[in-house]
This record gives C-alpha cells, structure tokens and sequence, in this order.
C-alpha cells in the first residue's frame, strides 16, 4: 500500500505549490503522482501515471507519462522501451 498512516511512514511527500501547497503525503513502496495516481495531480500537462516514486532505504523518482516532469530542479522525459 503505496500512502501509509504516518506513523508507519518513513518517507513523506510535501505539495510546494499549486492547489494542494502543504498538503503532506506519507509513501512507502511505489506510489504514482498523476491525474489517475495515488497522489492526484491536475493540470493540461499532467499525464495521467506522471511521476512515479520508489521508496523504501532510499527515494527514486522518474517521469513514467508522455510529458515531461520536472524532479527536484531536473527535467525528465520517459525513455522509450526498447522492443
């Protein structure tokens, strides 16, 4: 379960800005920022799975939709898969 009760949280998630600005969300696992995600996100550049976030010794983020993300102050696209 990717947003856990706070006292079982390690890591927490803090929206800087935007509608939700303070809003904090406890993660553990993999959890999925995005129109369709565990944490909502809006806006005509949001895709729907926008950023997903790994957590557990330590965080990963990556850009999973067709939009670019910005992580931290970086900008990130989706690698192509390879088939």
């Amino acid at each position: 379960m990717p947003i856990v009760p706070a006292a079982e949280a390690r890591w927490f998630l803090t929206a800087l800005d935007g509608p939700r600005a303070g809003t904090v969300w406890p993660i553990a696992g993999a959890v999925t920022i995005g129109r369709a995600g565990d944490i909502p996100a809006e806006g005509r550049h949001v895709s729907r799975e926008h950023i997903r976030i790994r957590a557990s010794d330590e965080v990963r983020a990556r850009a999973v939709g067709t939009n670019p993300a910005r992580v931290g102050r970086h900008w990130h696209r989706r690698l192509p898969s390879r088939g």
